[in-house]
């Protein structure tokens, strides 16, 4: 297996862009900040943490615990409470806002984690559903190596990342769905599960 990494100069991070269609495959927190790549890696973060700690049923929205509200998971509020911790866990100084695709390489290294970025491209301007009218394309993929002990940890420790409009980062919360058929072979896709 052969890591290649790609770069696209000029791409990075900018305040909230709404998706162009709906997809459960995604999660859009709404910052109105230019650091939309730092609370993509928040919510990811934190919600892999919660469902760890304290239980998720995709049915109920996120299970409430400790006073602190994960029901919006879109809203930068729900992830205030948790700073602290998102400090302990993450070094964010000397970050220049916004990030750029360059620059991610440093924040993985400097953090211990895998970013992977991926873009969209409109193939069918006359049709907003995601399968249909638009293809994804990897922009930057992690050549890094983790310091970790097991597999999951490397999993909780990667993160995949959609760029918008070359300059908004959104968590993709479920790459295989996501990526669909424009990487790789076979399975499900993202906007009709359907194989």
């Amino acid at each position: 297996l052969e890591n290649k990494v790609f770069i696209v100069n000029g791409y990075g991070g900018s305040s909230y862009i709404r998706m162009p269609f709906i997809s459960h495959c995604v999660l859009n927190v709404e910052n109105y900040d230019n650091q939309c790549f730092k609370w993509a890696i928040i919510s990811a973060f934190i919600i892999r943490w919660y469902t760890i700690q304290y239980g998720y049923n995709m049915q109920q929205g996120y299970n409430m615990q400790q006073g602190y509200n994960l029901q919006h998971p879109e809203r930068v509020t729900s992830y205030t409470p948790y700073m602290d911790y998102i400090n302990s866990v993450f070094d964010f100084s000397n970050v220049v806002w916004p990030m750029e695709v360059r620059d991610i390489n440093r924040f993985e290294k400097k953090n211990n984690i895998i970013i992977n970025v991926f873009g969209l491209k409109c193939i069918d301007p006359n049709n907003n559903e995601f399968r249909k009218g638009y293809k994804s394309f990897p922009i930057y993929i992690s050549t890094e190596s983790l310091n970790v002990k097991s597999l999951d940890e490397q999993r909780n420790r990667t993160f995949d990342l959609l760029l918008l409009d070359e300059r908004h980062y959104v968590w993709i919360k479920d790459l295989k769905k996501f990526i669909g058929p424009d990487l790789r072979s076979g399975g499900k896709t993202c906007s009709t599960g359907e194989e």
